[in-house]
């Protein structure tokens, strides 16, 4: 089968590897869909993101959906658990792991993904590229309240976004979470919205 592995910055081949076999206790699952966010795009330009660097040939994409191709599941449609999609060896904070082992989480992620992709991944996609293009308005023009929060222990989208949205775009409030990561409390969202609403 081939596969597009990225071997250093901007540096993308295609390789020919053997099709792939489930492991005891494994499924072997055909994907349908990928989603790249802004950690994919600092592998791809920077060969890294923080301080963790490529050390071997990367496939990128660690948010996908898909069917399993193989065992009494066979035809079941999937979503990946993310939390387990990095591996044990990534040092993906404990806060991360813990919003993404919950079982409640995990059904919003699924229900989230396959709404997503329903239609095509496009609109994705579409959201993916504006990492790397002008979005065709300058930050200066931003009048209304914007507010810009990040975890500090976010390995996957390092905390320079927040600092250079908060010092770009005019009068933002910046809040930086420093016991959460990529995720965030996900019991605490409605209440970090609700000024979107009351304007306080």
């Amino acid at each position: 089968m081939k596969v597009l592995r990225l071997h250093g910055p901007n540096d993308l081949r295609l390789h020919e590897e053997p099709e792939p076999t489930a492991g005891e206790g494994e499924l072997l699952v055909r994907v349908t869909a990928v989603g790249l966010c802004g950690s994919d795009r600092h592998w791809l330009v920077e060969g890294g993101i923080g301080d963790a660097v490529l050390e071997r040939p990367l496939v990128l994409g660690h948010e996908f959906v898909g069917t399993v191709a193989s065992g009494p599941r066979t035809g079941e449609r999937v979503a990946l658990d993310p939390s387990k999609l990095l591996g044990d060896d990534w040092e993906l904070d404990e806060s991360d792991r813990d919003v993404l082992s919950r079982p409640d989480f995990a059904v919003v992620i699924r229900e989230a993904t396959e709404d997503t992709v329903r239609g095509g991944p496009w609109g994705w996609v579409d959201d993916d590229l504006a990492f790397t293009r002008p979005w065709g308005f300058d930050l200066a023009e931003i009048h209304v309240p914007v507010e810009v929060r990040y975890g500090s222990r976010d390995v996957l989208v390092p905390a320079a976004h927040g600092e250079w949205l908060g010092r770009n775009v005019p009068g933002a409030r910046v809040v930086v979470e420093d016991a959460e990561g990529h995720m965030g409390d996900p019991d605490k969202v409605l209440d970090l919205i609700r000024w979107l609403v009351t304007g306080e």
